[in-house]
């Protein structure tokens, strides 16, 4: 088997699309929920901004089997991938394994992302020794066909081989990774598989995707009170004290067999199907977790918290599950949108009448009252003596009908007034006619008719 290393990338949507573009490749393993190139990216850009200063955060990996290996099955490969990243380094990060059928030589790409789940870089010094130990490795356990390195080639033997100091500066013994204490009973279906069924690097990116995406909703729940940020920091540092895992091993029991802390949380495993997360504030449930129990544990640790006030995030199921869970818990429950409130309010309905029934008096013996029907008793045995004291009525006196006095006459109402000519002015008499409408005046009455006649005047006679 031959293995490569492509150079350090900056972008991961490219070597994804190159990977799985028109289908030439198949997932095959890794530790990424993404199936696609939009998705895997999403996931690589979330845990880029655990560490923003590093520039080139992509590796490319590749293994290839020699001319003379049988063709390899999907399992065998992804074992191999996993073999394979543990030895390099990527095992607290998503990686992604893509096989390619489509030519005469399968081979095997491998994107990884260079930042761990705590932010931290991982190094790619001595890749390419680290790359050879592994495959002749694997080679001997697969039976697969031993390829030459490059140091056994005559013409490019390394001179100081037998220098330890030289080969080996540097270098460190990858640390064995010691299993825990299988959890299960041997007639349990989980026993053969554990712990395989750990798989840190998925949950982290999983979770990295579901914290990036909003559209992405998990069945949660969250302090439903508004918190500020020193609220939010003192419930993230309670995950990182010591006796956080007597806490939630004292809540949960023998049913909790596993705690994982990272740089988000912490993660919780349990014997059934399913994990929750952790986030301090927000509590997640991952793995197909039976809905019933998701709510109550999440209730559970909600309580633990010592909320007050809660809210849930996730389907209208599993939402009706943990509201009433945290009914019987006298949480304040905080619904979300309108189909949340019609749930809560169906909800509020049921515990109401279900409350008034097991309040319903007891049957009176024959011929008790009722406290609240006291006063109407009352009242009757009033009216009661109230006809029987009363005189007989008497029978009213006829008058005699009254004639109604006639109306008085109204005047007319006036006339309204005529409207203002418009369009056309009145005729005016002229100097001339107004002359003669003088003359033609009679004399007003008492005064003479008789007209005085001027005096001559005395002037000078003429000859």
């Amino acid at each position: 088997m031959i293995g490569k290393i492509a150079p350090n990338g900056k972008g991961a949507r490219g070597l994804a699309s190159y990977l799985l573009r028109r289908g030439r490749g198949k997932i095959i393993g890794g530790t990424m929920a993404g199936r696609n190139p939009r998705e895997l990216a999403r996931e690589f850009g979330a845990l880029r901004r655990l560490n923003p200063k590093l520039n080139k955060a992509v590796a490319h990996l590749m293994l290839s089997p020699a001319p003379g290996d049988p063709p390899l099955a999907d399992a065998q490969w992804q074992e191999i991938a996993e073999r394979y990243t543990e030895a390099m380094g990527y095992t607290d990060t998503a990686w992604c394994a893509v096989v390619h059928k489509d030519t005469d030589h399968q081979h095997m790409h491998i994107m990884a992302c260079r930042i761990d789940i705590r932010g931290k870089t991982i190094s790619d010094a001595n890749n390419f020794r680290k790359s050879e130990a592994i495959v002749r490795k694997i080679e001997t356990e697969f039976g697969l066909v031993a390829v030459p390195t490059f140091s056994d080639k005559p013409s490019v033997r390394l001179k100081s081989k037998t220098n330890k100091k030289t080969n080996h500066q540097g270098e460190k013994a990858m640390p064995k990774t010691i299993a825990p204490p299988n959890p299960f009973d041997p007639s349990d279906p989980q026993y053969a598989t554990w712990p395989h069924a750990f798989e840190p690097g998925r949950d982290a990116a999983e979770l990295a995707l579901v914290i990036s995406t909003p559209s992405i909703v998990q069945p949660g729940a969250s302090c439903g009170a508004p918190l500020t940020k020193m609220q939010c920091t003192e419930m993230r540092r309670a995950i990182v004290e010591p006796d956080y895992h007597r806490r939630m091993q004292s809540l949960f029991g023998a049913d909790l067999t596993r705690i994982h802390r990272h740089s988000a949380g912490a993660t919780l495993y349990f014997k059934q199907q399913g994990r929750i997360a952790d986030l301090g504030n927000t509590l997640n449930v991952f793995g197909g977790m039976d809905e019933q129990l998701a709510a109550q544990r999440i209730v559970a640790m909600g309580r633990e918290r010592g909320w007050k006030t809660i809210t849930f995030t996730g389907g209208a199921n599993f939402v009706e599950l943990a509201m009433r869970e945290a009914l019987n818990e006298h949480f304040n429950v905080v619904a979300k949108g309108s189909d949340q409130e019609a749930i809560l309010a169906r909800l509020q309905a049921e515990r109401q009448g279900g409350l008034g029934a097991a309040a319903a008096p007891a049957p009176l013996p024959a011929g008790a009252v009722a406290a609240e029907d006291y006063n109407d008793f009352a009242f009757k045995e009033i009216e009661d003596f109230v006809q029987q004291v009363a005189p007989e009525p008497v029978a009213p006196i006829k008058l005699p009908p009254q004639v109604a006095a006639p109306a008085p006459k109204l005047a007319p109402p006036p006339a309204p007034p005529k409207p203002p000519q418009i369009g056309t002015l009145p005729g005016f008499l002229n100097m001339r006619e107004r002359l003669q409408e003088r003359r033609d005046r009679p004399p007003p009455k008492g005064l003479s008719q008789t007209l005085v006649q001027p005096p001559k005047s005395s002037g000078p006679k003429g000859p």
